[in-house]
């Protein structure tokens, strides 16, 4: 998957020191040059970040590359892709490789903001950096190990989606000091496992935007002070979009509108039909949602 932030790749990760271990699936996330100010900040941001938290539900960082030019994130391969691409993608979709989706399904993990392939990565990394050392072969997407992901999410899905991002989010905000605000919480960055029904795993991923609260102010609704707005068109919070207040609201707004998506089937920008803009998903059910018009709100196949 190609990106601002760089280039997602599915790699194996083999181990060393152990002809035991089985080689393990991993997704390479390779930042693009060149390394500006801005990628080198959102580096920083995932490995920090996704160094001090652990949570079932959050997509870890298994290791990093920070040498030179080189900027490089290891992160455990999601096989059942993002939650964006199993909403709004068809296999032909993601197989064709459409912005935004993996190639030929998969997912990314940290720092790829979504779903793995591309081409063949020739590099070897090697060192303490990887937990211990080991050495990750890229290999090239293929094969037919990822039809199910053609199947739509089915209602049990999407809630037990919906319930382990929730646990993701009460984490970082409630459980970690000081707490995290993702600041990017969206269809794709939320990544999922193998298996279906409640057995269905999730991860919140992408922690480039992540910000620390600041310490000694109320727990309820402490704020950052933001210089400049960042984060996704369609999830941003209106007072966060317009007056830069970051809370943990921020991300419940996010968490909300992904929500949204689950039971809408709708993308989170919806372009008008009669004119060349877009309106955002909640503006566009925002009429349904007043008068509780769940019959043209809700997804035919969630009703179904």
């Amino acid at each position: 998957m190609r990106s601002s932030f760089g280039q997602t790749y599915r790699g194996v990760l083999l181990s060393k020191y152990s002809r035991l271990s089985s080689p393990r699936q991993v997704s390479v996330n390779v930042v693009r040059a060149p390394l500006t100010v801005d990628k080198e900040e959102q580096f920083l941001a995932e490995v920090t970040t996704l160094g001090r938290v652990y949570h079932v539900n959050l997509c870890r960082l298994i290791g990093y590359c920070r040498q030179k030019n080189h900027r490089i994130l290891v992160s455990p391969y999601a096989a059942g892709g993002s939650l964006y691409d199993r909403l709004h993608l068809t296999l032909e979709d993601r197989e064709s490789g459409i912005p935004g989706a993996g190639v030929g399904g998969g997912g990314g993990g940290a720092g790829g903001g979504g779903g793995g392939g591309g081409d063949a990565l020739e590099m070897s990394i090697e060192g303490e950096e990887l937990g211990g050392g080991g050495s990750i072969d890229a290999v090239e997407r293929g094969g037919d190990e990822d039809n199910h992901l053609s199947s739509p999410l089915t209602l049990m899905e999407r809630v037990v989606v919906a319930l382990q991002i929730a646990e993701a989010l009460r984490y970082l905000h409630y459980e970690v000091e000081p707490p995290v605000i993702h600041r990017d919480v969206k269809s794709l960055n939320v990544l999922l496992g193998e298996g279906g029904g409640t057995r269905l795993k999730a991860f919140l991923a992408n922690f480039g935007l992540a910000e620390e609260m600041e310490e000694g102010l109320p727990s309820d609704d402490s704020t950052v002070s933001q210089l400049r707005c960042c984060g996704t068109p369609g999830y941003l919070a209106p007072e966060y979009l317009e007056r830069g207040k970051l809370t943990r609201k921020v991300d419940v707004y996010g968490f909300g509108v992904v929500v949204l998506e689950m039971l809408t089937g709708k993308r989170a920008m919806i372009r008008c039909p009669t004119a060349d803009e877009f309106r955002t998903l909640v503006e566009e059910g925002s009429n349904h949602l007043a008068a509780v018009d769940t019959v043209d709100l809700v997804d035919v196949l969630v009703l179904a």
